[in-house]
């Protein structure tokens, strides 16, 4: 009697905890409000450090800080190859842009006001006009859109 109490009570128990599977939707975890996924940390949280990427000849870094300064770093490979980072005139370009950012919702805005360059005969100015973008940020990747334009940057 008690080996078939014990039968009923593991069926019961496999058909609930399939049961529940079932029920549950996808158990991927990309869900970007999901708090497995971003910790539970807002977009702005999600924001703050440094976001990179590459594509050959050029290279593009941007620091965001709490206090909602934004530094953009430019590094072009002068004369073709590959950007180095780590490199420096005259094989490597690299334009520094100092600034503020605003975020409302998923609408980032950036406006700079400082400019530097590493190449001596290059007079850089800050851009005239804010850059404004929508994006989103997937556990390390933040993707960002302008005007049809899609670029991917991965958390340094």
């Amino acid at each position: 009697m008690i080996l078939a109490r014990t039968s009923i009570v593991h069926v019961l128990s496999a058909a609930a905890f399939a049961l529940l599977l079932s029920g549950c939707g996808g158990l991927e975890r990309d869900n970007p409000v999901d708090p497995f996924v971003t910790g539970g940390a807002s977009l702005r949280e999600q924001l703050i450090g440094t976001w990179s990427r590459h594509s050959g000849t050029q290279a593009q870094d941007f620091l965001f800080s709490v206090g909602q300064g934004v530094v953009r770093v430019d590094y072009t490979a002068v004369g073709g190859g590959t950007a180095d980072r780590l490199g420096s005139w005259p094989s490597i370009r690299v334009r520094t842009f100092q600034g503020i950012y605003e975020l409302v919702g998923t609408q980032l805005t950036m406006t700079f006001n400082d400019a530097n360059s590493n190449d001596p005969s290059e007079n850089l100015m800050p851009p005239a006009a804010s850059q404004a973008v929508d994006i989103t940020i997937r556990r390390n990747t933040l993707k960002t859109e302008e005007a049809g334009s899609t670029l991917q940057f991965v958390r340094l």
